[in-house]
């Protein structure tokens, strides 16, 4: 049966990739998403043997420095919890490394066509369903019970799956609406690119998938990532001469998701009698139109927890560098709940009439208590990474990047795959995964493909 495992590894990987789709659902306690990581963790293991012994010094060199502040970082407790956020972060951390190695190293990409028919197939099993859930939750058609606690740090553990006065968000299987996106855009970008053959309806419902999660970071990155592939296309062109140099099928891969982002469906104007309308009670117009351009128009207004993390770190954060693993999510603690401390300390000194009665659970301006309970995190793989590893690991990515530009055959697809990467960095999850590492691989493994020609891949 080991035996088998590589041939195997296709089917395997997907499989994987299935059960890392399943964010919103547990298995006694234990997400469905974990066993996925796990999957691709032992894969990498197993198959990750002899090329592993060919990396050169310098790769081993940087690995080591990656996880130098890992080695001065670990906790050793009496009360080991396996689930514990310290665990997990641990485990996420090497699991990314490990599953990176393999998909750099070993994992064969001879028969391209394999690999992306099965991914090809799985995105669009993926899309489908999602959509089917989208219009479930509209129309009250039933749906796998969602059992995992949602990413609410208020403590609710409720996943919102409901939008009185806004348009509906489609999730799919994942809590949020940008947690199913951060999943399908890197897929989808993948086989839009390097599939010989991507079928027009599968860029269709990929396309209404990302456009109906209505994401403004989504928005935004399929926006800036068309301008910038019809730039590096038309000075191909030019310098080519060569007008096929615009891939039309990635030019109208990348733009209908953002034609799909403006469409607008409110549940309760399409279905007033929805569980979720009786149920608040809420009002509705029926002639509000479904396609609207002003859905967006908040886009660069700010929430409150992404101004605190901004303010942290260039107030504070970007003079604290090489923190290690844990220290750089305990100050940022530290700092958003300095004025609640404070507030306790003096409530605590004057205990008037007034606070202990009318006043119980609320704040007067300072904080969210919710803070001092949940533990809080970056929202951004940017800024933890900074923090973490210091200045010197951003500017040995920052070379990795200029470098591999100018020596590749092909730059259009070399910045093609550094904007699935730079994905990553946009959206609001600080960790690096399995499937990060998946990712990453990848990308990598093709841009080296670019630079050195390589037969085995």
């Amino acid at each position: 049966m080991l035996k088998n495992i590589k041939k195997l590894a296709n089917p395997i990987v997907i499989f994987a990739l299935f059960l890392i789709s399943l964010d919103a659902y547990n298995f006694k306690k234990i997400p469905y998403q974990y066993f996925g990581f796990i999957i691709l963790f032992f894969l990498a293991i197993y198959l990750t043997n002899k090329k592993i012994k060919k990396i050169s010094l310098v790769s081993y060199t940087f690995l080591l420095v990656i996880f130098i502040p890992v080695f001065f970082t670990l906790r050793i407790t009496n009360n080991f919890y396996l689930l514990s956020t310290e665990n997990v972060r641990l485990f996420n951390l090497i699991t990314f490394f490990v599953v990176f190695l393999y998909f750099f190293t070993t994992f064969n990409f001879e028969s391209t066509s394999s690999f992306f028919v099965y991914l090809e197939k799985f995105i669009l099993i993926s899309s489908l369903l999602s959509l089917y859930i989208y219009f479930a939750q509209i129309y009250d058609l039933p749906e796998f019970t969602r059992n995992r606690s949602g990413t609410n740090l208020l403590g609710n553990s409720l996943q919102t799956t409901f939008w009185p006065y806004q348009h509906h968000r489609l999730l799919g299987t994942f809590r949020e609406p940008l947690l199913f996106v951060s999943f399908i855009t890197p897929l989808y970008l993948l086989v839009l690119n390097y599939k010989k053959e991507v079928s027009f309806f599968l860029i269709l419902t990929s396309s209404i998938c990302i456009g109906l999660a209505a994401s403004d970071l989504i928005l935004i990155y399929f926006s800036i990532f068309l301008i910038v592939y019809f730039f590096m296309a038309f000075l191909k062109k030019l310098k080519m001469n060569d007008s096929k140099n615009f891939n039309n099928k990635i030019i109208f891969g990348l733009s209908l998701p953002i034609l799909f982002s403006f469409i607008s469906i409110i549940e309760c104007n399409v279905n007033p009698k929805s569980s979720d309308c009786t149920q608040f009670e809420i009002s509705y117009n029926t002639t509000e139109a479904y396609y609207k351009t002003d859905i967006y128009e908040d886009i660069t207004n700010l929430d409150t927890d992404r101004r605190k993390i901004i303010n942290y770190f260039f107030n504070e954060g970007s003079n604290e560098t090489s923190l290690g693993l844990y220290m750089p999510l305990n100050n940022f603690s530290n700092f958003i709940n300095n004025n609640l401390l404070i507030e306790q300390y003096l409530t605590n000194r004057s205990l008037p009439e007034f606070l202990s009665t009318r006043y119980l659970s609320q704040n007067f301006g300072t904080g969210n208590y919710s803070y001092l309970k949940f533990t809080p995190n970056f929202q951004n793989l940017f800024i933890n990474i900074y923090i973490t590893y210091g200045s010197l690991f951003l500017v040995i990515i920052g070379s990795i990047f200029i470098i591999s530009i100018y020596f590749s055959r092909n730059k259009t697809n070399v910045v093609y795959l550094h904007f699935i990467i730079f994905l990553f960095f946009l959206i609001p999850i600080e960790e690096l995964t399995a499937f990060t590492g998946l990712i990453f691989g990848v990308c990598y493994k093709m841009i080296k493909k670019e630079i050195i020609y390589d037969p085995v891949i």
